[in-house]
């Protein structure tokens, strides 16, 4: 265990953090202006900030690394960052969800480009990669869920959008387990069946048992 910080921030850092060895991506939020940042951290010792870059002007709240050897695209594909909305999954990449809405995309390989962004109509509670899903949880009880196109990139415009809470509660936690997505929303949960993005089932937890 460290006995010190390996690495300081000028601001705060959240509990959104993930590591895709050697190197670690934290957020830092300021409360002030609201503003996140990202910061990468090459933890080969010794450990040191390598870059710090403005993120956003709102904070994010999950984040979920894609490691590129989930799936790789064809070869004549790999070269491409964004094409009439798909994007390149050749690469290891970090999926950001943000308090105003937005999904973020940077690539995890130098120079840490931010390749995507996309405005989502709420919050984004939780981001969840499954290959080859992408579940995105949100705060007005819908969940959207990307796929790869046939040349293997994902598909940023033709997402699937499934109400989960039709009264508009938050998706507060989603969990995946044999092609079934579990929804928690209020005192529900929700299994979404991910062969056919239908709701199988819906089973209301009894806080009295």
């Amino acid at each position: 265990f460290l006995k010190r910080p390996v690495a300081s921030f000028r601001h705060k850092v959240s509990h959104n953090s993930r590591s895709l060895y050697p190197y670690l991506w934290a957020v830092s939020y300021v409360d002030e202006t609201n503003l996140s940042f990202l910061h990468v951290v090459n933890m080969n010792f010794p450990a040191r900030v390598t870059r710090t870059q403005f993120l956003c002007e709102s904070k994010v709240q999950t984040m979920a690394v894609i490691n590129h050897s989930a799936a790789q695209p064809r070869p004549e594909v790999r070269a491409k960052k964004v094409l009439f909305g798909a994007v390149e999954s050749g690469v290891s990449q970090c999926w950001m969800g943000t308090a105003d809405g937005r999904l973020f995309i940077i690539e995890l390989e130098e120079p840490f480009a931010q390749v995507y962004s996309q405005q989502l109509t709420d919050s984004v509670l939780q981001v969840l990669h499954v290959e080859p899903h992408v579940f995105v949880s949100l705060h007005n009880g819908a969940l959207v869920v990307y796929n790869r196109d046939r040349q293997g990139l994902w598909d940023m415009d033709n997402y699937q959008l499934i109400v989960i809470d039709s009264s508009g509660r938050k998706v507060r936690k989603i969990a995946y387990n044999e092609n079934r997505l579990w929804c928690g929303s209020g005192p529900t949960v929700s299994i979404v069946n991910t062969d056919n993005y239908r709701i199988d089932e819906k089973v209301r937890r009894n806080f009295n048992s």
